[in-house]
């Protein structure tokens, strides 16, 4: 079965000249797309607004069904890259059920799809949850538990999740508030803190390579 995917094509120069070569060259591919300012998304989860080639025309407004995407981007990146070597096509890709893949291809090779991380997004769900706890019913420590769908350790002084094979070090004031920034003060900076650390890290370290050797690890 094929989806609707919406295609964001856009450079790292933002040049409307070599867009416009792109664009030509997906015309002749019977792809026609058009050249507007669009947000489009970096691997972690950032937002980037810049002038794109859209499908935004297609399926209204939903995208396009592209059987051979990544076939027909290759040779597309094969003839653009023959007036400009050096530059690289970038597509930002949603599907219909929502997952995001940003795409590069240079020379007619696909150079990289990497899934989309809103790192930020997941951080504050994970802090939204951990705040949800009371004191009357605290999450054990040096325990690891799914925190928002992502494997959390707390320690004593905070507590250390992991979103995207990136683990990320959450902050806490008065053992029940979290956050993600470093405050003037905050207990993390006291150098006795760095052996409750060090195992929160290492129990966290451990869990991962076991979900990995059973299959259960997903970013």
């Amino acid at each position: 079965m094929a989806y609707y995917s919406r295609h964001t094509i856009f450079l790292h120069d933002n040049d409307t000249q070599k867009l416009l070569l792109i664009q030509s060259l997906l015309n002749e591919e019977e792809l026609s797309f058009v050249i507007q300012e669009e947000t489009v998304y970096q691997y972690d989860g950032e937002p980037l607004t810049v002038p794109c080639i859209s499908d935004v025309n297609w399926n209204y407004g939903d995208g396009y069904v592209w059987y051979n995407f990544e076939t027909d981007m290759e040779r597309i990146s094969e003839k653009f890259n023959r007036q400009y070597p050096e530059d690289t096509i970038i597509v930002y890709v949603k599907t219909e059920d929502g997952f995001e893949n940003l795409y590069e291809f240079c020379n007619g090779s696909l150079i990289s799809n990497d899934e989309v991380i809103h790192y930020q997004v997941e951080l504050n769900k994970v802090c939204e949850e951990l705040n949800l706890k009371t004191p009357e019913a605290p999450l054990p420590l040096y325990e690891v538990i799914d925190i928002a769908n992502h494997p959390t350790v707390l320690f004593h002084y905070g507590a250390y999740t992991f979103i995207g094979y990136n683990i990320f070090e959450l902050y806490s004031d008065n053992y029940h508030y979290f956050k993600t920034e470093i405050t003037i003060g905050s207990p993390v900076r006291n150098y006795n803190n760095i052996p409750f650390r060090v195992k929160a890290l290492q129990i966290l370290y451990d869990n991962l390579l076991e979900r990995r050797k059973t299959g259960n690890l997903r970013p």
